[in-house]
């Protein structure tokens, strides 16, 4: 799995998000995407997620999300998927510091796969509900486990997939 080109970009959110007054989070992360096609085996691909989201009270915020995935099918196709997702999240506070959240996230997904010199690319609207919770460790900083069902159409087939997401919240 390539990462590097990731890690700047990570280590750039997170500093810039020190920096931000207390409407704004930042998260970063682990996930892992689980691609059912309608014909073939289904595949985990690896990948992570950087994100953000703006609070507009307590309980609602505006959220946006950008994710990569890779893997290999059947070992010859080596598949890259990017997904940039935004929308409307709810949080509800379970206790002092345990918030389970549901959310809505639409956007575009690119699925590019090759083999040797051959390659393809299919590009779907997504629409992502999910849920998750948050874990504070600190008043900044929280763990968050989720979990996304993503419906995609790749090459005139309707896909619904499952996304497990591990990762960190800072919040100032």
């Amino acid at each position: 799995m390539r990462f590097h080109y990731l890690v700047p970009t990570v280590c750039l959110a997170c500093a810039l998000q020190a920096q931000v007054t207390s409407p704004l989070e930042g998260s970063v992360g682990y996930s892992a995407y689980r691609m059912r096609p309608v014909h073939g085996v289904a595949r985990t691909l690896d990948g992570a997620f950087v994100g953000g989201a703006y609070h507009l009270d307590a309980s609602w915020s505006l959220e946006g999300v950008l994710t990569l995935h890779e893997g290999t099918e059947a070992d010859v196709v080596h598949l890259k998927q990017w997904m940039v997702l935004a929308g409307p999240r709810y949080t509800l506070p379970i206790s002092d510091r345990w918030s389970g959240f549901a959310h809505l996230l639409l956007g575009r997904a690119d699925l590019r796969g090759s083999s040797g010199a051959l390659s393809d690319r299919s590009v779907s609207f997504v629409c992502g509900p999910g849920i998750g919770v948050n874990v504070a460790i600190t008043p900044i900083l929280s763990l968050r486990g989720q979990g996304d069902y993503s419906i995609t159409r790749y090459v005139d087939e309707t896909q619904k997939n499952l996304a497990f997401s591990l990762g960190v919240v800072i919040r100032k």
